[in-house]
């Protein structure tokens, strides 16, 4: 199969706490190993930065590969790649079918559980409740982080309002403010009152050193990131790892514009003992890491170096966040059913257990055990080939209905249509037709898509242009895997989806339908044939079929004409034919004004005048629908 390597490239959209915290884990490491006082400020910035944006992506993202399984070995089952808190639990039954076990003597009758076998109950309950419920804990931390950060800004304002503006440095706001520790926040810095002039110098100077780096703004963004961390510890230590270069940073700049590196450092230590304020993402003078900032003052550190150190652990870190949300996975091949067959001792993960299955191999695995009888000599024929295995001959031809859809494969976050669909396989195209829900007029809205078909095996097909991977539980279900390069799917969690489908009957409302396609040529009145909207300025192209009692009305939309790649949707509904100039569709009555008898209009209920005029059955019906075998049917 022909595929470039970035259609075999698939980002599994999700929860994974764990690669956020191995992530955080190496970030911090890396930082305090190869960064921490060894680097100029602002590329340490720059690090932690990239670092805590991995962080995140590796909490919601995983990177999976998919393989060709190696020649002259069997496929692989498919493997679940969901994270662990999403997992089923799995009992020693369902990975294993074994002979019974012998009974073991039962414990007396007064005897109770110990003290420790109840607290470790207690807290597999509620071990298990938090998994349960994760998506939820979650989401609340997130609101709650979410509702301080804004208390926060909210108290920022109100101690503006509290201030009085003694005057502007250029665009920068200078004000007195009634707390007793200067901070910066936007373009704005609030100064204590009673500072000595000395003191107000290099404190303006180092708040303007904040607001030109734009400090504040950047701290916004890295507490959004590590709000969506929360659970993280990694990320607090980094966000704290991020102010401290920041005061570094600005400890650089105003030694550099002048001051003395003495008297700074004094009056620095004076303002950081001096009072202690609570207020959140601001340049604070009481941070634990004064020692710290006074030794990286005295330092001289050169850019190459600095430069040399942060590109080798940016490489470090991507290789390991590449290998901790990175997974290869062998495309699925053989059906889970086949493999149950070939191994009943095991049964794969990520997949479905047929109920008939189990409990076949169950009764089998149950009978008592015999010794082994010779072998009989077998006649001398012509054997076959011992590593031939026998092939079994499915056929996808037929109506389906869809049972769940999933974010790859391996049915990752696996949910429900929320609307029926059928789909219908025949020798050169396929049809995948929603029925909706029913509109006030009685009218039935349908949807869907088409494409050309052809089943190269049982494990590959190609459907709409598209070589996609197959896979067959049993004779009367299957997964097929397809990648939404058009986002045409209204599950749009991940761009590769698999359908699993199972064999069904043709509803009767679908065949009372399609019949009006055979019936529309057959009318002996003014309405025989296919009708077309004419609608200017439109992409799609809306056809109308008149049956004897069934009418239905398609919007085609092209993406790959050649393929026979369309969508559609439409409405569909009883049909009743009064008279050449009246019709009834659905419970609604129509007015017909012909123009000629190849051209009429009427006006819908919002008032439009729409115009039809007679056509050629269009050849992408026509292909599709005698193409798929639905007029078997």
């Amino acid at each position: 199969m022909n595929q470039t390597f970035l259609d075999n490239l698939q980002l599994a959209p999700g929860f994974y706490p764990l690669a956020s915290l191995l992530t955080g884990a190496a970030l911090y490491v890396l930082y305090r190993l190869f960064i921490h006082m060894r680097c100029q400020s602002r590329m340490a910035q720059a690090f932690l930065t990239f670092g805590m944006c991995l962080m995140t992506a590796a909490l919601f993202l995983r990177l999976t590969v998919w393989t060709e399984p190696a020649t002259g070995t069997p496929p692989s089952p498919a493997t679940d790649i969901r994270p662990a808190t999403e997992r089923p639990v799995e009992s020693p039954q369902s990975l294993s079918v074994t002979p019974p076990a012998q009974p073991s003597p039962a414990p007396p009758a007064g005897n109770r559980l110990r003290p420790t076998e109840k607290t470790q109950e207690a807290l597999a309950a509620a071990w298990d409740y938090a998994l349960s419920n994760l998506p939820a804990i979650y989401a609340a931390g997130i609101a709650l982080l979410l509702l301080y950060m804004a208390a926060q800004i909210g108290q920022l304002h109100r101690i503006r309002r509290k201030s009085t503006l003694q005057g502007h440095r250029g665009c920068i706001r200078v004000y007195q403010s009634p707390c007793n520790a200067p901070f910066s926040y936007s373009y704005n810095i609030f100064l204590p009152g009673g500072m000595e002039d000395g003191q107000r110098d290099f404190v303006l100077a180092h708040e303007k050193c904040h607001i030109w780096h734009r400090h504040f703004h950047k701290l916004l963004f890295l507490q959004c990131l590590a709000i969506a961390n929360w659970f993280n510890p990694f990320a607090y230590l980094l966000f704290r790892a991020i102010k401290e270069q920041q005061e570094m940073e600005v400890d650089r700049d105003v030694l550099d514009n002048g001051f003395d590196r003495k008297q700074y450092q004094i009056s620095l230590v004076l303002a950081c003992t001096a009072h202690k304020e609570w207020i959140w993402a601001r340049s604070n003078y009481n941070y634990s890491s004064l020692k710290e900032r006074i030794l990286f003052m005295n330092r001289h550190i050169q850019n190459s170096k600095s430069r040399l150190r942060v590109g080798a652990a940016c490489l470090c870190i991507v290789a390991l966040v590449g290998t901790i949300a990175t997974q290869a996975m062998e495309k699925p091949g053989k059906g889970t059913a086949e493999t149950l067959k070939e191994t009943p001792a095991s049964i794969p993960t990520g997949h479905e257990v047929m109920p008939e299955t189990l409990a076949k191999a169950t009764a089998d695995a149950a009978q008592p055990t015999t010794a082994p009888t010779p072998p009989k000599a077998a006649p001398r024929t012509a054997a076959a080939p011992a590593n031939v295995k026998k092939q079994k001959d499915y056929d996808s031809r037929g109506c389906w209905t869809m049972l769940f859809i999933g974010d790859s494969a391996y049915q990752h976050h696996q949910t429900a249509p929320f609307v029926p669909h059928y789909k219908f396989f025949g020798k050169k195209a396929s049809l995948t037709l929603t029925v909706n829900w029913k509109n006030a007029d009685g009218t039935t809205v349908i949807g869907g898509a088409t494409g050309d078909y052809d089943p190269f095996s049982e494990t590959t097909v190609r459907e709409g242009g598209q070589v996609r991977p197959r896979q067959w539980v049993d004779a009367n279900h299957i997964d097929d895997t397809w990648k939404d390069t058009y986002r045409i799917s209204p599950y749009n969690s991940s761009l590769w989806k698999t359908e699993r489908w199972e064999r069904c009957a043709v509803p009767e409302e679908v065949k009372r339908t399609v019949a009006a396609y055979k019936q529309c040529r057959k009318r002996k009145d003014k309405l025989k044939g296919v009708w077309k909207q004419l609608t200017p300025s439109r992409s799609s192209e809306i056809y109308t079929f008149f049956g004897k009692d069934r009418f239905f009305t398609v919007d085609l939309k092209p993406y790959e004409q050649v393929n026979l790649f369309y969508t559609f949707s439409g409405t569909a509904g009883d049909f009743a034919y009064v008279n050449d100039t009246t019709v009834i569709e659905g419970q609604t009555v129509y007015k017909l004004e012909w123009l000629n008898k190849d051209i009429f209009s009427y006006k819908n209920h919002a008032g439009q005048t729409l115009t039809y005029v007679r056509v050629e059955m269009p050849e992408v019906i026509r292909k599709v629908v005698e193409g798929c075998g639905i007029l078997n049917y």
